[in-house]
């Protein structure tokens, strides 16, 4: 009987506790899953058109990415004159930056945040109250689809504008 007294309580305790810890888990699941879906969704729709269900979930980014700035200086000649040199009329980079800077700024400048908060329950043992849980996904905007021949029409047009 005393034994039972002490082991009770204690197990309890340890089920509340595993309680918990699973629905913590799951609610930190769903946040995510939430989160994860609404950003490919808001990305399939080139960052244009918050689906619905997603309203104040998703939004523009606004943190700069410098990768793709290295990148454009790099395909641009940036510190190597080698390419300066080697196109004394600039047509090559321009045809270049024509073609690669959209993919360039969509891959590395366009990107999303998705966020989604939820209030839950902490059980009256750990003090009751409510803990804040949030998910979070962040993503790059797709690019807007192009036809092959638009792509090679603007290119000439760099190279011979008229």
């Amino acid at each position: 009987m005393v034994e039972a007294t002490i082991v009770v309580p204690v197990f309890i305790l340890l089920l509340i506790s595993v309680l918990y810890v699973r629905d913590q888990a799951l609610t930190q699941h769903d946040l995510e899953m939430k989160a994860r879906s609404c950003a490919w969704q808001f990305s399939a729709a080139n960052c244009d058109a918050v689906p619905p269900g997603c309203e104040g979930i998703v939004e523009q980014s606004t943190t700069q990415n410098s990768a793709g700035q290295e990148v454009m200086d790099a395909l641009q000649g940036g510190k190597d004159q080698s390419v300066k040199h080697a196109d004394k009329t600039g047509v090559v980079s321009k045809i270049i930056d024509s073609l690669l800077g959209p993919v360039l700024q969509a891959a590395f400048g366009r990107s999303l945040d998705a966020t989604v908060a939820r209030e839950f329950e902490r059980p009256a043992v750990f003090g009751g109250k409510t803990k804040t849980m949030t998910g979070r996904y962040h993503l790059a905007c797709n690019l807007t689809p192009e036809e092959p021949i638009d792509v090679a029409k603007d290119a000439w047009k760099l190279f011979k504008p008229n």
